[in-house]
C-alpha cells in the first residue's frame, strides 16, 4: 500500500498524534517556515481534496495584508527591512545591526521581541497582524479550534503569535481560534510519516497478513 501526502498534511498528522492537536477533532497545521502550507482536519478527518491540494499556501498570493505565501523567515525578513526603509528602527541599535540585504538572523530577533526590545516588537507586531490574517481566512474556511504553527521557527515564534491574538477576534465572525505553536520542531513532517505508516500498518498490512496465514492453514 502506498500513501501519498504533502508536507502540510504530515504535520497535522504528527500533531494530532503526538503534538498541540491530540483529542482535538478540528484544527489547522499551519507550516509557516519558508513558505505557509496548512494540514486541515475537521471533525476527526485529514482533508485531502481531489488533487491533495488542501490547504495549500498560494490562496494567500490573493489575500489583502499578505500577498503570497511566503513564510514567517522571509515575511520576518521583508518587515524588518520596510520598518529600516521607513526610518523606524536606526541602523546603529541592537535591531538595526541585524540588517543584511539577503540574510537576517531571524532567531536573534525573536529573541530580543521576546527580551521587549522595542524594534523587535515593531518588527513582530507587524508580522503578527499577517499571521492574524492567515489564521482568520482559515478560520473562516475550516473553522477550526486551534491553528498551530509548524517547523523550525515554532520554538522562538510566540512574540509574533502574542500580537496575532491581540488583533484576530477582529479577522473572524465566528470565536477565534486558540494560536499555538507546535512543540515538534523540524522533525514534525517526519514524524508524521512514522504515524501515517504505523497507521497504515496497523489497519491494512497486519489485517492482510493475518487473513492471508488463515488462508494458509484452511
Amino acid at each position: 500500500m502506498v500513501d501519498i501526502k504533502n508536507d502540510a498534511l504530515l504535520a497535522a498528522v504528527a500533531e494530532g498524534s503526538e503534538g498541540a492537536a491530540i483529542g482535538c477533532r478540528d484544527y489547522v497545521a499551519l507550516l509557516a517556515g519558508e513558505r505557509f502550507g496548512g494540514g486541515v482536519v475537521v471533525d476527526g478527518h485529514l482533508l485531502h481534496g481531489a488533487h491533495g491540494g488542501v490547504g495549500e499556501g498560494v490562496v494567500f498570493d490573493h489575500i489583502i495584508g499578505v500577498g503570497s505565501a511566503f513564510g514567517l523567515g522571509p515575511s520576518l525578513h521583508h518587515q524588518l527591512l520596510a520598518a529600516a526603509d521607513a526610518g523606524e528602527i536606526d541602523g546603529s541599535s541592537v535591531v538595526g545591526r541585524l540588517i543584511d540585504a539577503d540574510r537576517i538572523d531571524t532567531r536573534r530577533l525573536l529573541e530580543l521581541a521576546a527580551a521587549g526590545d522595542a524594534d523587535a516588537l515593531l518588527v513582530t507586531g507587524r508580522l503578527g497582524e499577517t499571521v492574524a490574517r492567515i489564521v482568520g481566512v482559515l478560520g473562516s474556511m475550516y473553522d477550526p479550534a486551534r491553528v498551530i504553527i509548524c517547523g523550525a521557527m515554532a520554538e522562538s515564534i510566540e512574540p509574533v503569535l502574542a500580537a496575532a491574538r491581540a488583533v484576530l477576534p477582529e479577522q473572524l465572525h465566528l470565536p477565534a481560534p486558540e494560536l499555538l505553536a507546535s512543540s515538534l520542531g523540524t522533525e514534525v513532517v517526519s514524524l508524521g510519516a512514522i504515524a501515517t505508516a504505523r497507521r497504515a500498518a496497523r489497519e491494512h498490512a497486519v489485517p492482510l497478513l493475518a487473513e492471508r496465514r488463515l488462508a494458509a492453514r484452511a
